[in-house]
């Protein structure tokens, strides 16, 4: 069964991925442990199964949007990570704080309805 994950709580250093079974659109979320999820991959792939999760480094828009649109297609998790340059406490060359692009990536989620 493929999960979605939600990462939430962010402010309080209280980071939790939240996740649904595919396919069942509006389904009340179940909480599960990124570790655990992480390790899933590794023993999945230890078993010779080709398995893992889309990664990105970007914060330009149209980058981010594509790689949920093709996550979301394809019932898929995504990490999206950030350089130090890209952002940082001081803005970065995005101009934005970490707890900024986080908002940013929340809210090109919800323009294609993609779990936060």
């Amino acid at each position: 069964m493929c999960y979605k994950l939600r990462l939430t709580g962010m402010r309080d250093n209280q980071k939790k991925f939240r996740s649904r079974p595919a396919g069942e659109g509006n389904a009340e979320m179940k909480t599960v442990n990124p570790q655990d999820y992480f390790q899933g991959l590794i023993d999945s792939q230890k078993r010779g199964e080709p398995t893992g999760i889309y990664s990105i480094c970007s914060a330009h828009p149209r980058v981010i949007g594509a790689a949920m649109a093709q996550a979301r297609s394809d019932d898929l998790p995504l990490l999206v990570e950030s350089t130090v340059n890209q952002v940082n406490q001081f803005g970065g060359y995005t101009g934005m704080q970490p707890l900024g692009f986080r908002d940013f990536l929340w809210e090109a989620a919800d323009r294609i309805d993609f779990p936060r």
